[in-house]
């Protein structure tokens, strides 16, 4: 008997599926899995493919509808479907793009994302350049990766012992097994923005840097 109830939709289009397992597994298994049809089509294969190694990861689907907003959420066909026994999928459709901005507005909706994940109680908590993505057709960004996504607060959001912590702009404090916090994504998002543009040292907050991006793009379109 297949793991899972076949969804209605269009299936030639490619896909990326969060699984999560909703009884506990034991205690260090908390790194969720995405898995592209990309690579196999087969829902049911792909389940098993990550089955030892999935945890419960209740935040993604409301991460992605926090960041990403309604509209864009039915564009990319966000949904949950059914599965037997104890396991649940979103699934959405896969974001074509690539990590390299062209556009300081294509960074101003990245941002804006995140204030809205943050405005909605959850902690991204792998805020970095693998996990945004750039569309230059559509001139947006995207904020990927809702793996590591908890609430903030939540006695859960601590960062796994698979987390890498030396990767350039993390937050000093953003070490596996601390406390995950909205303060680390906002400084590893401001360190990203730093890179890539010139923003002021006085822009300390998502605020002041995103005022600095739309002044930077209202420029560059002149």
């Amino acid at each position: 008997m297949p793991l899972y109830e076949p969804w209605t939709g269009d299936d030639s289009l490619q896909q990326n599926f969060y699984f999560r397992k909703l009884t506990p597994l034991a205690p260090g298994h908390n790194v969720w899995k995405t898995v592209s049809s990309a690579n196999d089509p087969s829902a049911e294969t792909l389940v098993y493919k990550i089955a030892n190694n999935i945890a419960d990861q209740s935040c993604t689907l409301a991460a992605m509808q926090a960041a990403w907003g309604a509209d864009e959420c039915e564009r990319r066909k966000v949904k949950v479907f059914a599965i037997l026994k104890d396991w649940e999928v979103v699934r959405h459709v896969f974001i074509e793009g690539n990590h390299k901005v062209t556009s300081p507005i294509q960074l101003c909706s990245v941002v804006q994302q995140l204030k809205q994940l943050h405005a909605a109680g959850l902690v991204h908590g792998d805020v970095r350049e693998a996990n945004i993505v750039f569309c230059e057709s559509l001139n947006v960004g995207y904020l990927i990766d809702f793996e590591f996504c908890r609430r903030a607060g939540d006695r859960n959001a601590v960062y796994c012992r698979y987390f890498n912590k030396d990767l350039p702009g993390r937050h000093r404090n953003a070490v596996p097994g601390h406390s995950m916090s909205a303060e680390h994504d906002v400084f590893s998002m401001i360190s990203i923005c730093r890179k890539w543009y010139k923003i002021p040292e006085e822009c300390n907050d998502l605020d002041a840097v995103l005022a600095c991006l739309q002044t930077l793009a209202r420029q560059t379109s002149q």
